[in-house]
């Protein structure tokens, strides 16, 4: 996700950071590898950030859900 779409999803009983502070804490993230970011940093290509590990899950979701829109059976090895 961007950072806006961060902001956006931020969970309402909880005190929202502010765009220079949740920027600093993704930043500080990427550089422990705690988050990974994609992403030029500018309007049309912005950094977007996901953890470790869920790039592969959300993969295969997205496999799932082709699948079953195209009525397609996954090879089986």
């Amino acid at each position: 996700m961007s950072r806006e779409e961060i902001l956006y999803h931020w969970p309402e009983r909880t005190s929202r950071p502010g765009k220079v502070t949740l920027w600093r804490w993704l930043d500080r993230l990427n550089r422990e590898g705690q988050v990974l970011c994609d992403g030029e940093g500018s309007k049309r290509d912005p950094h977007r950030y996901c953890l470790p590990g869920m790039e592969m899950k959300w993969q295969e979701r997205m496999i799932e859900r082709l699948n079953k829109q195209f009525n397609l059976t996954p090879e089986r090895k």
